[in-house]
């Protein structure tokens, strides 16, 4: 028999925001690297941005689910 996973608690999901947030930043950081070195258009720079994109993804992704495990707390945790 299977068990129901168990949702964060707003507690995890802050620091769930706070890696993803983190994460996010310091990719850019990286991309602003590649583009200098590479330019813009090259592949690494590419392939970074859909890394960020990924990561932006991920924390819509993660708001709204925040939002179904702990209504009316989840407000803004991963913007």
């Amino acid at each position: 028999m299977a068990s129901l996973p168990v949702p964060l608690n707003l507690e995890e999901h802050r620091e769930f925001a706070r890696e993803l947030q983190g994460a996010g930043a310091r990719m850019r950081e990286l991309c602003g690297v590649l583009v200098a070195v590479y330019g813009t258009d090259s592949r690494p720079a590419f392939t970074m941005r859909r890394a960020i994109e990924w990561i932006d993804n991920t924390r819509r992704e993660m708001q709204v689910q925040a939002d179904r495990d702990i209504p009316g707390l989840a407000a803004g945790l991963y913007r």
